[in-house]
């Protein structure tokens, strides 16, 4: 993978990572993890009461294939800022164009300059910044705010990726906020300790590695007498799910002019999965250009239980010319979604290394 693309590591031998805190706002700022590579490059985000640790070994194998990669932590989640508002769609887009410019902060003549707002960064010193176009990769509700980031600024994204989300409308399936709120509202995990929740955890995951155990429980503080609480509020999850239940990204498909790729998992819950198909196919009708992969069996957090696969489905389509700029429509796979292989003569996928 990434062929003709250098590969950037550390001391012993894997990709360097580094942690930066991008203010995007008066009093906001956000974590967020940086890979160095090439163009273009690939804006990570996660789910709703998630993190961007749980990107990190997608982050990986995606560095070592050349690119440039970027996993962030929104606001009101991770290392991240927790302001009292802005979990709206369009302040939490704002963010990530925030953190667009800071990571493309280099003039033409790669002086190091920042960019203008809204503009995208130029070549350094010959080479296209892997922030200009990148691919913006999300999952779940992470998945919603990609597509809502690339219909709002089209000319800063190059493709999009939905894992497990991007098709979420909740309109459609609960009559009323009011009923949605009842039904989605985080659980309440007073008493429950770290080491019982992660044997939860590695009770119902027995298949996931365990750098994405250690992520989830990244969601989670130890308090002081060793049980938990949610990094992020009771208040602002409600403040997200409510913008949520209002979203509809339907109504944004027919007007993004980059390809986009849905990896989604099709579990044991019969009608959810039906649900997120039907979700699927209205997309593929409504995009100029978009392909799809089913993961029979998987769970909800497709990336981190089975991140190498994940990593080599977006480096797939980018090769194939999926998530390249501007590869909205007409195109020649407009409309396709495929099961299996995103296109036919895709190169098998890497095994798993032993250990």
């Amino acid at each position: 993978m990434g062929a003709g693309r250098a590969r950037w590591t550390g001391k012993d031998g894997s990709v360097a990572r580094e942690t930066r805190f991008v203010p995007v706002a008066a009093g906001v700022s956000l974590a967020v993890d940086v890979w160095p590579g090439g163009a273009p490059g690939v804006l990570a985000v996660h789910g709703l009461a998630s993190n961007a640790q749980l990107w990190w070994q997608v982050a990986d194998e995606l560095a070592a294939a050349g690119h440039a990669v970027a996993a962030v932590d929104l606001r009101g989640h991770g290392r991240s800022s927790a302001p009292e508002t802005g979990y709206d769609f369009e302040t939490i887009t704002g963010d990530l164009l925030g953190v667009l410019e800071a990571l493309g902060g280099e003039t033409v003549d790669g002086a190091g300059g920042p960019v203008g707002a809204g503009v995208a960064p130029g070549p350094v010193n010959g080479e296209p910044s892997p922030w200009a176009r990148p691919i913006v990769a999300g999952q779940s509700w992470g998945g919603n705010v990609v597509v809502e980031l690339a219909r709002r600024a089209p000319e800063r994204v190059g493709g999009v990726v939905c894992v497990d989300g991007g098709t979420i409308e909740l309109a459609e399936r609960f009559s009323t906020w009011e009923e949605c709120e009842a039904t989605l509202a985080p659980p309440v995990l007073d008493g429950v300790s770290m080491p019982r929740l992660e044997g939860i955890l590695r009770a119902a995951h027995p298949d996931w590695p365990d750098a994405g155990i250690q992520a989830t429980l990244a969601n989670m503080v130890e308090q002081a007498d060793g049980t938990v609480t949610a990094r992020l509020s009771r208040t602002h999850h409600l403040q997200i799910l409510r913008s949520l239940y209002g979203h509809h990204p339907s109504r944004c498909f027919p007007e993004l002019r980059c390809g986009v790729l849905f990896l989604m998992a099709a579990n044991g819950d019969a009608a959810w999965t039906a649900d997120k198909r039907a979700g699927v196919e209205r997309a593929t009708r409504l995009l100029g250009s978009s392909s799809a992969r089913w993961f029979e069996g998987a769970d909800h957090d497709l990336h981190a239980q089975h991140p190498i696969e994940v990593a080599a489905a977006i480096e797939e389509a980018w090769a194939a010319g999926l998530l390249a700029p501007d590869a909205g429509r007409p195109r020649s796979v407009a409309g396709r979604a495929e099961s299996g292989a995103i296109f036919a003569g895709a190169r098998p996928r890497r095994e798993r290394p032993a250990g």
